[in-house]
C-alpha cells in the first residue's frame, strides 16, 4: 500500500511541486486548496489514482478533521501531513488591522495547529508513525519590516514544531520545519506587484542578496519535503531547516 500524504496550499507553488515530489516517490497525495482550476490541472498530469482534490478555506478551523477524514476515506490512511499553506502581505504596524493580523495567524499558523492535531490523533488510532512536515520561512527567525503579522505567524510555527516534536518523539511522530528564503512562487510575484515591483526585477534582487546567486525554486523545496516525510529521515525530529542558498549561515 502506498503512502498518504495530505498537502495544504497544494494547488500551485511549492505545495504543487511537492504533490509532484511525492508522487514521484510512490506517495499518493490529497491536496487541499481554493483553486479548483489548478488542482484539477494538477491531477490530469499525476492521475487521480495519485492525486485527490479537497477545496478548503483554512481560516475555518472546522476544515481539519474534514481534510483528514478525506485522506483516509479516498486512500485508505495518513502518514504525513506538509502545512504548506500561507500568506504574506505586507502593512506598516500602525495600520495594521485586527483582521489582517488574525488572518495571517488563521491561515499561517492556526491552520497548521488545528491539522495536526488531527493528523496526530489519525496517526493514534491507526497506530502507525507518521510525520508532520511545517512550511515556514527563514522570516520565522529574521524580522522584515512591513511584515510584523507574517513574521509572527511563522514564528509561532517554528516553536509548535519544536514543541510538538518533543511531545510525540518517543510515538515514532516526527514534526519538522522547512524554511524557506525567497522563491520563485506566485506569492513572491504578488508580493513584489502589491509593491509596483516587476518579477523579474524582485528575483534579480532576491538573488542578489543569496551567496547561491539564485531565487530557490519550488522543486528545491519540495525536495526537502519530500526526504522529511520518508523514512529516510525518520531520526530527523524538531529540525527547524533554512532552505535559503545560504543566507541564514551569514
Amino acid at each position: 500500500m502506498s503512502s498518504v500524504a495530505l498537502v495544504t496550499g497544494g494547488t500551485s507553488g511549492i505545495g504543487a511541486a511537492t504533490a509532484r515530489v511525492l508522487v514521484s516517490q510512490g506517495w499518493q497525495v490529497v491536496i487541499c486548496g481554493r483553486n479548483a482550476a489548478a488542482a484539477e490541472a494538477l491531477i490530469g498530469e499525476l492521475g487521480q489514482e495519485k492525486v485527490h482534490f479537497e477545496s478548503a478555506d483554512l481560516e475555518d478551523p472546522t476544515v481539519a478533521d474534514r481534510l483528514v477524514a478525506a485522506a483516509v476515506e479516498r486512500f485508505g490512511r495518513l502518514d504525513a501531513l506538509v502545512n504548506n499553506a500561507g500568506i504574506c502581505e505586507r502593512c506598516p504596524t500602525t495600520e495594521t488591522s485586527d483582521d489582517f493580523w488574525r488572518r495571517h495567524f488563521a491561515i499561517n499558523c492556526d491552520s497548521a495547529y488545528y491539522l495536526s492535531r488531527a493528523a496526530v490523533r489519525q496517526f493514534h488510532e491507526a497506530g502507525h508513525a507518521g510525520s508532520i512536515v511545517n512550511v515556514a520561512s527563514t522570516y520565522g527567525f529574521d524580522g522584515a519590516p512591513y511584515l510584523a503579522a507574517y513574521c509572527a505567524s511563522k514564528g509561532a510555527m517554528v516553536m509548535m514544531t519544536k514543541a510538538m516534536a518533543l511531545e510525540h518523539a518517543k510515538e515514532g511522530i516526527t514534526v519538522n520545519c522547512v524554511c524557506p528564503g525567497s522563491v520563485d512562487t506566485p506569492m513572491l510575484e504578488d508580493l513584489g506587484l502589491r509593491q509596483g515591483i516587476a518579477k523579474d526585477v524582485m528575483l534579480e534582487r532576491w538573488a542578489s542578496q543569496s551567496p547561491s546567486g539564485r531565487v530557490a525554486t519550488p522543486e528545491d523545496i519540495a525536495h526537502t519535503i519530500g526526504f522529511l516525510v520518508s523514512g529516510a529521515a525518520r531520526h530527523v525530529n524538531g529540525v527547524i531547516l533554512p532552505v535559503d542558498g545560504g543566507v541564514a549561515a551569514g
